[in-house]
């Protein structure tokens, strides 16, 4: 098991959680319905989508019915609307993984298509879609023209060579 505490986990997730929360910053308040294409998600719309699949995995791991809540510009459709929604839902799921034992994290869940995984791995599964949607926003910052943060607040030309 690669979780070993519920705190640690919510530890980990804090730092995950506020990197990407610089790069949703970094948007410029006219850009948060941009989208690379057609049929591609929007800035506000990832941020939305990330926190509705924060909640769904967080209520599957605590064995409730998975529910997402989707991604639509009702859930706050400006930069700081959507910004407030991601915030809510992380507050939601923190407060419901604090009220569980660390016991949770090997109970046995099923997924979304009927195997049963250890229910850690669905924060797993939480950091792994967020890193994912993160480097999207970055692109996104780029293609758009503006400058994306520094995931460690360091440039690569600062590396030591």
């Amino acid at each position: 098991m690669l979780i070993r505490s519920i705190a640690d986990y919510l530890e980990y997730f804090e730092g995950i959680r506020r990197r990407t929360i610089n790069f949703a910053e970094a948007i410029p308040v006219d850009k948060i319905d941009w989208q690379p294409k057609e049929d591609e998600f929007t800035c506000g719309e990832t941020i939305r989508h990330l926190g509705s699949v924060q909640l769904m995995n967080t209520e599957r791991f605590a064995g409730k019915q998975q529910h997402y809540r989707g991604h639509a510009s009702t859930l706050g459709s400006s930069k700081q609307e959507a910004l407030i929604y991601l915030s809510d839902c992380d507050d939601e799921a923190g407060k419901l993984l604090k009220r569980l034992p660390d016991e949770s994290l090997s109970v046995k869940r099923e997924d979304l298509r009927g195997r049963s995984i250890s229910a850690w791995r669905f924060l797993m599964a939480t950091i792994e879609h967020e890193v994912h949607h993160r480097s999207q926003l970055a692109s996104y910052l780029t293609w758009m023209g503006a400058e994306a943060p520094q995931l460690y607040g360091i440039y690569m030309e600062e590396l030591p060579q």
